[in-house]
């Protein structure tokens, strides 16, 4: 707050000059809008200014019914109505509790956080905000361009890591998110990070050490290429162009041999015995010809970073179904210079066989995650709900699993 109501022999336009300095600089670095202590005829004696009246008023006026306000303010917030004697000011603030408290409160602070790395390999940083400082907040990447103008994703900064527990006072405020398979093309791109601020005033950051750039080929391709038969189809698997398409050239993808197509839409499934593993129905060439088979979801992350949604089905019914080779643990999909997109699979003939995880018989082969130990829970801990999402599922089954490895959220 600015006490003014001393001249000094000053004169009115030297007052204002230095009381704007005054509260510029006092902004700046508190990042808070001060407040202005007067009396209404000392302002409009000394002062002469009607420019202030975007400040807070504090008016001192004893024995009145009602302050008077000096020209250029509409209102006042504190009322200074005595002086107690010379003991102790009175003052009646002009509002409810709750604006009291809110202007009392402490000012937002805008996040914080490093970018650390961008590599063929992730995209890895950390971010918090200190208004909530055991809060994941949401990180905002873009890609070649800064907020507003770069293709943006959205992730968030949940990943527990133990370098961060000390200096930040909680440790879930870590970020890793694969680089979009669409920039692996041998160019150079830019990232920049942003940290989003937990409050409702949106005072985002950038994050420090961003942007930072990669240059990435596209990864080799192994296995058989299945065509995505149309938008529809592309639309029905919640594939994303950016995110999940890397572009080759066509001779590259010529050498590929083609397996099935991709159905049409994704049916994924888990037994309604209880039993947690989830499964692809699919379609797969065998024995001279396309065969019904359940595929495994192999774990939370691959079901994540695929944005399944789980049904149930009868348990004798998927218990009755073929199994096949496990299902790919993310969309690797691929597109030459055409229109094409096809999504890389495993080649049927060349899979390792699947481990039996049972649909629907609670006398299952050995659980993936756990060493090769015996379970009783279907071989998998990627377990499914009907009424949520699939992500919500482990969360509910499976809290302290392993976060997230690709999320997507408009910025």
């Amino acid at each position: 707050m600015l006490d003014i109501e001393d001249a000094r022999g000053q004169s009115p336009q030297t007052i204002a000059n230095k009381l704007q300095t005054w509260l510029d600089v006092v902004e700046k670095g508190t990042g808070r809008k001060p407040i202005i202590y007067t009396g209404a005829y000392f302002w409009q004696d000394y002062v002469q200014s009607t420019n202030f009246g975007s400040y807070g008023l504090v008016i001192a006026n004893y024995g009145a019914t009602c302050p008077l306000v000096p020209n250029g303010w509409k209102n006042w917030i504190m009322w200074q109505y005595s002086d107690g004697g010379g003991a102790l000011d009175h003052d009646v603030f002009n509002g409810t509790l709750a604006q009291l408290q809110a202007l009392a409160r402490p000012p937002d602070v805008a996040p914080k956080g490093y970018l650390d790395s961008a590599d063929c390999t992730a995209i890895k940083g950390w971010a918090q905000d200190e208004d909530t400082p055991k809060q994941a907040i949401d990180v905002h990447l873009y890609f070649d361009g800064p907020a507003g103008m770069g293709k943006g994703l959205s992730t968030t900064a949940d990943v527990n890591r133990m370098d961060l527990c000390t200096p930040l006072g909680s440790c879930n405020h870590g970020f890793s998110i694969n680089p979009p398979r669409s920039l692996l093309d041998n160019k150079k791109h830019d990232v920049y990070a942003y940290g989003i601020d937990s409050q409702v005033s949106a005072n985002n950051a950038q994050l420090k050490d961003s942007p930072k750039s990669f240059t990435c080929p596209a990864p080799a391709i192994t296995g058989v290429r299945r065509w995505v038969t149309n938008g529809d189809s592309f639309a029905s698997w919640k594939f994303n162009a950016f995110t999940d398409v890397a572009p080759y050239s066509d001779q590259a993808l010529s050498a590929v041999p083609k397996g099935a197509n991709v159905p049409l839409m994704p049916t994924v499934v888990q037994a309604d015995d209880g039993t947690p593993a989830v499964y692809v129905i699919d379609q797969l060439p065998k024995r001279g010809a396309l065969t019904k088979l359940k595929r495994h979801v192999v774990n939370p992350d691959s079901l994540a970073a695929w944005r399944f949604t789980v049904e149930k089905m009868k348990a004798s019914d998927l218990q009755a179904i073929e199994q096949g080779p496990d299902w790919p643990a993310e969309p690797d999909l691929v597109q030459g210079t055409g229109p094409e997109v096809d999504m890389l699979d495993v080649n049927p003939d060349m899979a390792p066989p699947p481990v039996q995880t049972g649909g629907g018989n609670n006398n299952n082969g050995p659980n993936p995650t756990d060493g090769g130990q015996s379970s009783d829970h279907g071989g998998c801990n990627a377990g499914g709900s009907s009424s949520g999402s699939a992500l919500g599922m482990f969360l509910a089954l499976f809290a302290g699993f392993a976060t997230r490895r690709r999320r997507e959220r408009r910025a």
